[in-house]
């Protein structure tokens, strides 16, 4: 465990913790802070305040930074400021070449304290390969307090769309997960449909990303909305994932049984 302001991120595939060569400048003045993304010709940066809620007696905060240069190979960095001085910065790309999995970027759209004391990033992230196929999904990593540190806790695939041959019309499939309680003890609950009906879709207000003349955070609240609605539909399988079995995007997590099934 990293001795940083946010401990269990190295736990995902594809984190490290390393300030080397990180486009995050060592201190981040007030007047500096980037209530809004600023993009230029390779990144696009912004900021977010951490909540502290007590834990800490100074100010947190976020510098996100995410290089775009490549169409598949994303990289993107957080710096960790306290009162403005940088303490820790995390590093994740999306080679590949990490236990061979294929994962999108992490891209925090919002940071929040939750009513049960939780801090939970909420990202987004998607990848459209040269073959046709591609996946959009939004992730929720859930810190809870842990002394003077956020411990992450469980992260929660919020929803993940796949199509594997958009030029040929093949479907879109859908997972979704939640936090449940089962037998007193919490859960996350996974629904999934493969090959999921046009006419369903379009019913829940889906748009494929190669048709949809939405981008960044607005198409993804849309496809949030979507698979709501469809998670509410017929024909979902459900299963259970105990909550501290790793995910899929963590060192040693395998797919969900109930997400692969045909």
């Amino acid at each position: 465990m990293t001795d940083g302001v946010l401990q269990g991120l190295e736990r995902l595939v594809g984190f490290k913790q390393d300030c080397v060569a990180a486009p995050l400048p060592s201190v981040l003045k007030p007047e500096d802070f980037l209530q809004e993304v600023q993009v230029s010709e390779e990144t696009q940066t912004r900021d977010f305040e951490i909540p502290s809620m007590g834990r800490r007696a100074g100010r947190l905060s976020l510098r996100q930074v995410m290089n775009t240069e490549h169409p598949r190979i994303a990289k993107q960095w957080w710096g960790v400021y306290e009162n403005g001085l940088r303490v820790e910065c995390w590093f994740f790309s999306t080679d590949g070449s990490e236990e061979g999995k294929l994962l999108a970027p992490y891209q925090v759209d919002e940071i929040i304290a939750a009513k049960d004391g939780s801090t939970v990033f909420r990202t987004h992230g998607g990848m459209h390969r040269p073959g046709g196929s591609g996946w959009m999904q939004g992730k929720d990593f859930v810190f809870a307090p842990a002394g003077q540190h956020l411990r992450l806790e469980y992260v929660l695939g919020r929803f993940f769309f796949s199509y594997r041959d958009a030029r040929r019309g093949s479907g879109v499939d859908l997972a979704t997960e939640q936090l449940v309680e089962r037998g007193g003890a919490r859960w996350i609950e996974i629904r999934a449909r493969d090959q999921i009906p046009a006419g369903l879709l379009r019913k829940c207000g889906f748009q494929h990303p190669l048709q949809s003349e939405l981008g960044g955070r607005e198409y993804y609240t849309l496809l949030a909305s979507a698979a709501a609605c469809l998670g509410k539909q017929p024909g979902m399988r459900t299963c259970y994932r105990p909550l501290g079995e790793p995910s899929f995007i963590e060192r040693g997590g395998a797919p969900s049984a109930c997400a692969t099934a045909r």
